[in-house]
């Protein structure tokens, strides 16, 4: 501690001659403190941190063996450079002295120049120590934020080996069946085979549209994992998102024949993401339309919890999901893509950015599952009304 621009020195003497004469040689140089007893020592300690203290030996009531042993019991205080003033020369002393804590020692009666010398001397230590914990503070700090950046290039080499991954497989497989397929109204419009070329523009549209919906959950998964997909929650009706999202499937829903049952109060609404919100509804009514059987029935379900949060669940009675498979379905990297009952593609990414987008809420995102009985996929999206609205 400084005061001024000076070090402040505590002096500690019952003899009113020797506090004169520290006075007179430190002060010009150095702010001091003095105290004609280690009581008063320690009563000034507790507002004062010094950087430097001189403490006489032989005092009445508690000599400076016993005031430093105070001192060294106090954290803020434990560190601060103590000099003994004494007019003891035997060794046992001076071992007893620095036993207890000192750092040095000046004999009485004092040499102005020695006194100057040790207690400058001692300064420089005490700071460059204090400067060499700060630069180790500091550096334990750079390292630990070096460490925490090697874990997120090694999440974000992970993701880009994923994104690799799903290009390479899952979209190899729509755009040949769009060449394909290309291929094939060529011959029948040149045959003029008017059904053949209905039946092959339909499964052109379904190609594309599986392969367009892998490139929107790629592309919000890039722009959320480099940070440029912003968190933006607002008042919404999660009623609009699930005819939005019916809406988009209309067309696999008929091929299949499913039946789709909600149960949502049109007039409820909740603080969220909306397109986020949309997102995680539009992969997990896909995955459970991709995975139903013929003629199944999916339902879909919203309701307030008794803490306020907001719960979506979307259930089918398909083919279900294996035990080995289940811990594994939000695990970056995790080779969790299987087809589904017609072939349809599946990269697993879809349930990762659902997860990602579900947990920017503060939420949670479950499942529960049975091979061959069918899946049930849950997500809770905490009230959010208080942080919206501050």
């Amino acid at each position: 501690m400084t005061f001024m621009n000076k070090n402040i020195i505590l002096a500690v003497d019952d003899q009113p001659n020797n506090l004169k004469v520290i006075a007179g040689v430190l002060g010009d140089e150095y702010q001091l403190s003095i105290a004609n007893n280690g009581h008063n020592a320690l009563k000034i300690l507790d507002k004062l941190v010094p950087d430097l203290i001189l403490l006489d030996i032989m005092m009445p009531g508690m000599d400076g063996f016993e005031v430093c042993h105070e001192i060294k019991l106090r954290p803020q205080l434990k560190d601060i450079p103590i000099i003994f003033l004494t007019a003891k020369t035997e060794i046992s002393d001076i071992v007893k002295a620095f036993e207890a804590g000192a750092v040095d020692y000046i004999f009485k009666p004092f040499n102005p120049l020695e006194v100057k010398a040790r207690v400058n001397s001692q300064l420089q230590l005490f700071h460059t120590s204090r400067q060499l914990k700060e630069l180790n503070y500091k550096l334990a700090v750079s390292q630990q934020e070096l460490e925490l950046t090697n874990v997120k290039l090694e999440t974000l080499n992970k993701q880009k080996d994923k994104f690799f991954s799903v290009i390479a497989h899952d979209l190899k497989t729509p755009f040949n069946n769009v060449i394909a397929l290309t291929g094939l109204i060529s011959e029948s419009l040149a045959s003029k085979e008017q059904e053949s070329l209905l039946e092959y523009v339909t499964m052109l549209r379904n190609t594309t549209d599986k392969a367009m919906d892998l490139l929107m959950n790629l592309l919000e998964w890039a722009k959320s994992q480099t940070g440029n997909l912003k968190f933006t929650p607002g008042l919404i009706q999660p009623i609009s998102i699930i005819q939005d999202v019916l809406a988009i499937y209309q067309e696999s829903i008929r091929a299949k024949s499913l039946i789709v049952k909600f149960d949502c109060n049109p007039d409820y609404e909740f603080f969220g993401d909306q397109p986020m919100i949309a997102t995680v509804l539009r992969n997990l009514v896909g995955n459970a339309i991709k995975f139903s059987l013929a003629g199944g029935v999916i339902y879909l379900k919203v309701n307030r919890l008794a803490d306020g949060s907001t719960q979506f669940s979307v259930k089918d009675f398909g083919i279900g999901i294996s035990s080995d498979l289940l811990p594994l379905l939000f695990v970056l990297g995790a080779n969790t893509g299987r087809p589904g009952t017609r072939g349809e593609p599946s990269s697993g990414l879809g349930l990762m950015l659902c997860k990602d987008f579900v947990e920017r809420h503060g939420g949670s995102i479950t499942v529960e599952s049975a091979e061959g009985k069918g899946s049930e996929f849950s997500f809770t999206i905490p009230d959010l009304s208080e942080s919206v609205n501050r």
